[in-house]
C-alpha cells in the first residue's frame, strides 16, 4: 500500500501529472472547475473556487448532472491505483464527497456501474481514465 507524500504540511494523494491527464479527460463531469481546483479537489487541500449562495461564502465543486456515475467511477479508480491505506481513502473519499456534495451511500451504490455498463460512452470514459493513467506513468 502506497502513503500519501507528505511535502512539510501539505501531502500529496494523487501526482500532479496523474491530476493533469485526468483532468483534461474529466473536466466534463463538472459545471465548474479549473484544472488548480481539480489538483486541489484530489490532492484535500482548500478549495480557491468560491461562489455565493444564500449569502455567505460556499466551496463546492459541482458535478454535473448524469455524471455523478463517472465520477464515482473515478475517484474508485483513482483510490485503486493508487493503492491508499484504508484509513487514507477513507478520509480522502470523505473531503472529497463534501466538496462535491456527493454522499457517501451513493458513492458506494454506484462506483463501478460505469465499468459494468454496455455503454458505448460508458466504455470509453472507462477506456480514456485507463490511457491517463498509463500516460501519467509513461510522462
Amino acid at each position: 500500500m502506497r502513503a500519501p507524500i507528505s511535502t512539510g504540511h501539505k501531502k500529496i494523494y494523487v501526482n500532479g501529472k496523474l491530476c493533469y491527464y485526468l483532468y483534461y479527460v474529466c473536466d466534463f463531469l463538472f459545471e465548474n472547475i479549473e484544472e488548480f481546483d481539480f489538483i486541489d479537489l484530489m490532492n484535500m487541500r482548500p478549495l480557491h473556487h468560491e461562489t455565493k449562495k444564500y449569502g455567505k461564502k460556499e466551496c463546492k465543486i459541482k458535478i454535473c448532472s448524469k455524471q455523478e456515475d463517472k465520477f464515482c467511477y473515478l475517484l474508485y479508480i483513482i483510490s485503486e491505483t493508487l493503492q491508499f491505506p484504508i484509513k487514507e481513502r477513507d478520509k480522502w473519499l470523505n473531503f472529497i464527497c463534501e466538496a462535491t456534495g456527493l454522499s457517501k451511500s451513493y458513492y458506494r451504490s454506484y462506483h463501478r456501474r460505469v465499468l459494468m455498463s454496455d455503454k458505448n460512452d460508458d466504455k470509453n470514459f472507462v477506456s480514456e481514465i485507463e490511457q491517463a493513467i498509463k500516460n501519467s506513468k509513461l510522462s
